[in-house]
């Protein structure tokens, strides 16, 4: 995921200016990397800021992800108001992860145990070898 341009900024409101909403969700999806339910939603709450506002400013405003850090402090502070449903959705579409591995780490972090970002099968396989190594030792 990357930090989009102001020139895709813009093209992206002009196409939905123009009534080109499908446009504008490929336009965002490749700039972002984002998959498209994400990038559906991004642009259809974008859509409905654009009417009222003044464009440039929209355009200008951040349209790139949220940092680990922001997606933490969002986990916790939606677990503190006993959000966890919105906060493990939160974590999910931040991380692009399965329901289970949301659920897990969003308790993690609630728990103050870590930070809880995705390990992927390498870390998975790692844990485990270190486990049946400090099994055999202990033997």
């Amino acid at each position: 995921m990357q930090e989009i341009d102001a020139a895709t900024k813009r093209a992206i409101v002009s196409e939905l200016q123009s009534g080109q909403k499908i446009q504008a969700i490929k336009l965002y999806r490749q700039a972002t990397g984002y998959d498209l339910r994400t990038a559906k939603d991004f642009i259809g709450k974008l859509q409905a800021a654009l009417e009222g506002q003044n464009v440039e400013a929209l355009a200008a405003d951040s349209t790139s992800p949220q940092s680990p850090d922001q997606v933490h402090d969002e986990v916790l502070r939606l677990m503190q108001r006993g959000e966890k449903i919105s906060a493990i959705k939160v974590y999910r579409e931040h991380y692009q992860v399965d329901l289970k591995e949301a659920k897990e780490a969003v308790e993690t972090i609630s728990k103050g145990t870590g930070s809880a970002k995705p390990t992927g099968c390498g870390a998975t396989v790692l844990l485990i070898a270190l486990g049946l190594a400090t099994a055999i030792s202990c033997t």
